[in-house]
């Protein structure tokens, strides 16, 4: 018997042009339908729009920078990627998120062709529709977030390492390197670990002997690889490490990974085990119903990777309950020979089977990714998207085997006994209650009222149907009618989402600000840190959360510095501001202050301020006086040159966490 016998025989992934042209409409339905109709949102989004904009106006390409001032927070990637859209096409909202929506369509299909060279057609089909419409991704990019890119360089990666260990494309390798770069480029050394932990752990699940590591190592070309890696990282890291002397490389490194990972730099802290165990659910919905039973499938996947390394052939081994040489005379000679065929795949690096190992790769990485971001003390349910490329990897092919296979006591067929009903039976409650939520809602344009019905009515359409087709037996066309149905009900309902949202929220502050774009008086945000206002403001802006930090004119004119601080002290290079000659007074005298309703009767218990409300939109009111100004808080540099460093792993701040920079620097600002 011969060891090729034992490789099941790929299905060929004929070239079609419908399903990636399938794939390319819907992720324009998906990412790009009405991307710039809504403003620049809070929650991940807000900070980068608004650096960038900021460096192109300054033509800053080396050091982040955020309200005027040093931004220590991220990498340089994101900024980059944002600059160009704005150089190519205007600083507005599109092209802000515009690379976003490119990237994750870029992942979309390499998650397809990887899948399709795995298991065919069908199984890289339903891959790429599952990850274009899942709910978490869908929201992360169409936001300028730097977890989209993050989460897009990391599965590009993770897709590349498939194509060359498990399907023999042994030319794909350079694009492991350029990804896990890119990805080390935008969010820092977290890709690293992550790339690191999740190899080893597959390792570990394969029980992989000394060869066979080595063979894997020469198969990921580890060495030139290394080289493609520093080759694109290093030189931004050795450049802005020269520029800011070290100062950059030592925050960014220290305080915002180390300090970030213990939770001390930010709101974001819900230190449970369990906190990403609902982002799988809703962030994936409804493939997350078949996840459990993918998870299983790939368990036991490693089971009987360990059985059959100890010699026997798991199926048969667990249906005679021991010897797997019983029931066929021909089993003791495979038994016999089995030891010798492993030893050449494995001198070869040829898998026994490929579809088994990618489960197990595939469960190694989503596991690692899931136990590194629940030990940290700062969660948000973005930070686990990079788990998503492997995960709906993991599901397609449970589900394609299931399909080809007709298992009714394969675990996905079980799942979907419940599965099924299930969904037509929300299917048909969400088309009820989007009917009454158009009619209840108020203040909702006439747009919105039809779109959300439809959207509705698709989903219970296309939910319903996938039911009825799975009482027919014909699973392929029920999983078909999911797909295509979830695809188009969320592409229709996601922009009304996005957009009612931003109006109900920030559309108002956003208008109070643009008021006062065009002009150079102090402008300022009490109790609320809202960096999307720097976009529109186009300016600096102080957030402040305590009535102590507005003095009167006089005062402030006499001390000549922030109470806060002692003298201006020159920093360790040339970014703090603008030269003597350049300083002047501003010609606009006012204060304007940005409060939300909720914190209003604090600011207007102070008769001393002289308040004068000039505007309100929405829950939002702007103030204005010419008596007061704003003690201005530390930037970041002159907050870091002065940190005590045995301090910065902890959250011990008298004004507040340093990874955001509460006070606006100049306008002048420069290296």
């Amino acid at each position: 018997m011969s060891a090729q016998t034992l490789v099941p025989n790929k299905p060929k992934a004929e070239v079609r042009w419908h399903a990636p042209l399938l794939l390319l409409v819907v992720c324009v339905a998906l990412y790009f339908f009405r991307l710039g109709n809504f403003g620049i949102l809070e929650g991940g989004e807000s900070y980068y729009p608004a650096a960038a904009r900021e460096m192109i106006e300054a033509r800053e390409w080396l050091i982040p920078h955020l309200n005027y001032q040093i931004y220590f927070s991220k990498p340089i990637l994101t900024f980059w990627l944002i600059e160009s859209a704005y150089v190519l096409f205007g600083v507005n909202e599109l092209a802000g998120r515009l690379w976003s929506a490119i990237l994750c369509t870029i992942l979309v299909f390499f998650c397809y062709f990887t899948t399709r060279a795995l298991a065919g057609a069908r199984a890289g089909l339903l891959a790429g529709l599952m990850l274009a419409s899942s709910p978490l991704l869908v929201a992360t990019c169409r936001r300028s977030s730097i977890d989209a890119f993050f989460s897009c360089f990391f599965g590009i990666a993770l897709c590349a390492m498939i194509m060359v260990l498990f399907a023999g494309r042994k030319r794909w390798w350079p694009i492991i390197y350029a990804g896990l770069a890119l990805s080390v480029l935008t969010k820092g050394p977290a890709s690293l670990i992550l790339f690191v932990g999740g190899l080893f752990a597959y390792l570990l699940f394969k029980r992989s002997s000394i060869k066979q590591i080595v063979v894997c190592l020469k198969k990921l070309r580890v060495v030139p690889g290394t080289l493609i890696f520093l080759a694109m990282v290093l030189p931004w890291y050795v450049a802005v490490g020269q520029a800011t002397k070290g100062l950059f490389l030592k925050v960014f490194f220290l305080y915002e990974n180390l300090s970030r990972f213990a939770g001390n730099t930010n709101s974001g802290k819900h230190p449970h085990w369990w906190a990403y165990l609902p982002a799988l659910i809703y962030g994936a919905f409804p493939w997350s119903l078949f996840l459990p039973a993918a998870v299983i499938d790939a368990c036991v996947a490693v089971k009987n990777n360990f059985m059959t390394r100890s010699g026997k052939p798991a199926s048969v081994e667990a249906a005679n309950g021991g010897d797997a040489t019983q029931h066929r005379p021909q089993a003791a000679e495979d038994h016999a020979v089995l030891p010798i065929i492993t030893d050449i795949q494995a001198s070869t690096g040829q898998s026994q089977d490929p579809i088994r190992d990618v489960l197990i790769f595939s469960l190694a990485y989503v596991l690692v990714t899931v136990v590194f971001f629940s030990l940290s003390r700062t969660q948000f349910d973005r930070y686990i998207l990079p788990t998503w490329c492997p995960l709906v990897i993991m599901i397609s092919l449970s589900i394609d085997k299931w399909i080809r296979t007709s298992d009714r006591d394969s675990l996905i067929a079980r799942s979907a006994k419940f599965v099924s009903p299930l969904l037509a039976v929300l299917g048909g409650l969400c088309l009820m209650a989007s009917i009454a939520a158009a009619f209840i809602v108020p203040e909702v344009q006439l747009w919105m009222r039809v779109a959300v019905p439809v959207a509705a009515l698709v989903l219970a359409y296309g939910w319903i149907s996938q039911y009825l087709s799975y009482r027919k037996k014909n699973f392929d066309r029920a999983m078909l009618l999911l797909a295509a149905s979830t695809c188009l009900g969320y592409a229709i309902v996601t922009p009304v989402l996005f957009e009612y949202w931003y109006e109900k929220t920030y559309a108002g502050v956003h208008q109070l600000v643009i008021s006062v774009a065009d002009t150079d008086a102090d402008v300022g945000q009490y109790k609320e840190f809202m960096p999307s206002l720097l976009y529109y403001r186009r300016g600096p802006v102080n957030f402040f959360y305590h009535l102590s930090q507005l003095l009167p004119r006089k005062k402030a004119s006499n001390l000549g510095a922030p109470a806060s601080l002692p003298a201006s002290t020159p920093t360790a290079f040339s970014t703090s501001g603008p030269s003597s000659s350049e300083a002047r007074e501003p010609a606009d005298h006012r204060t304007f202050i940005l409060v939300k309703k909720d914190f209003e009767p604090e600011l207007l218990a102070q008769p001393q301020l002289n308040l004068k409300l000039n505007s309100r939109r929405g829950e939002w009111s702007m103030y204005e006086t010419s008596d007061f100004v704003m003690d201005k808080p530390p930037t970041l540099e002159e907050s870091f040159n002065r940190l005590n460093w045995k301090d910065s792993m902890t959250d011990k701040f008298g004004f507040g966490p340093l990874t955001v920079p509460y006070s606006g620097g100049h306008m002048k600002w420069r290296r």
